[in-house]
């Protein structure tokens, strides 16, 4: 063998031994210096969860499903579960027959790319450890909320008493500190995790109690729980104490907390398209919010219901989740 040859098989020997051996250890100190790497993310991982369904009269079953998901470590212990959400289109709004129906929802044919959604509205433990990261545009109090006075038990209550644009400032940070981008969901998005493939008003659904959403159960809609005793929460409830996922994994998408969505407020999902007639041509921008809360009616927790408020508003019936994409999603 000459020298030349005996040369570029010991260069091709060297360049093995770095891409077998070396080339991971490189990525690994890459990553620690950009956690923003869009090509990366956290590992999912598949478990089992409990699906509610109610019938007409509001008796409930329970089913089993299973969901792909990644937990987010935020510190201390606390971790951000974001379950996976698979692209999809769906009939957006409700139909003309449907009880409660508000007219500002037209359906159309929306579609949706894959995303991961916080499987529950995100807590008040949550919110204090990404108020402790560094600043991007605006200063977060790190205990805003108005419930919540035991320290023990507000650790899985909802942040509530929070704005549209605080809520954004905590996805910023996250943005900053973790791979993946994070951000509100749209109102597409929402609504699409929300139904789960439903077309029902509910995604359990015709009716909706108090077993399934924490609401006003002094009022019932449809015929559900109508011999049966109600009560009244009157605050919200810690987020994983009702059991009651959708086909997706998401759990609590009614009541408890409405929830920030992304969008400016248009009456008309056509209007939103097409930027223009917004019911808002000044500051503060209102934005829409979706869900219902614990002090709502029934009809207002609907998966097509609509609401808006302003951007800069702050009240203890307003949360919301957060959304990450992935450059790969």
């Amino acid at each position: 063998m000459s020298r030349r040859n005996l040369i570029k098989l010991l260069v091709l020997f060297v360049l093995g031994i770095i891409l077998i051996f070396i080339l991971p250890i490189i990525i690994v100190i890459i990553k620690s210096f950009n956690p923003n790497s869009p090509w990366y993310k956290p590992d999912d991982i598949r478990s089992e969860f409990t699906i509610a369904k109610l019938d007409k009269t509001g008796n409930l079953r329970s089913e089993r499903g299973s969901a792909q998901h990644f937990m987010l470590s935020l510190g201390n212990g606390i971790d951000l579960d974001m379950v996976k959400i698979p692209e999809g289109t769906f009939k957006m709004g409700s139909p003309d027959d449907e009880k409660g129906r508000s007219h500002n929802e037209a359906q159309i044919n929306a579609s949706v790319n894959t995303f991961y959604m916080s499987r529950y509205p995100v807590t008040q433990a949550q919110w204090e450890q990404v108020a402790k990261l560094p600043q991007i545009e605006r200063y977060l109090d790190d205990k805003p909320s108005t419930f919540g006075e035991n320290p023990l038990e507000n650790t899985n209550l909802p942040v509530e008493t929070i704005s549209w644009e605080e809520a954004k400032e905590f996805c910023d940070r996250l943005t900053q500190k973790c791979e993946g981008t994070y951000r509100l969901p749209t109102e597409a998005e929402w609504e699409y995790a929300c139904r789960a493939n439903t077309t029902t008003p509910f995604y359990f659904g015709e009716t909706i109690t108090p077993e399934v959403a924490n609401y006003d159960c002094n009022y019932t809609y449809q015929s559900g729980q109508l011999d049966k005793p109600k009560e009244y929460r009157g605050k919200t409830i810690l987020v994983n104490s009702i059991r009651a996922a959708n086909d997706f994994g998401l759990e609590g998408m009614y009541g408890n907390v409405w929830e920030w969505c992304d969008d400016i407020y248009f009456f008309d999902y056509k209007d939103a398209r097409n930027n223009n007639n917004a019911l808002n041509q000044k500051e503060p921008q209102i934005r829409v919010i979706r869900g219902g809360a614990w002090n709502s009616f029934p009809k207002s927790c609907r998966s097509a219901k609509r609401n808006f408020k302003p951007q800069n508003i702050k009240m203890n019936t307003i949360g919301f989740r957060v959304v990450c994409v992935f450059r790969s999603s």
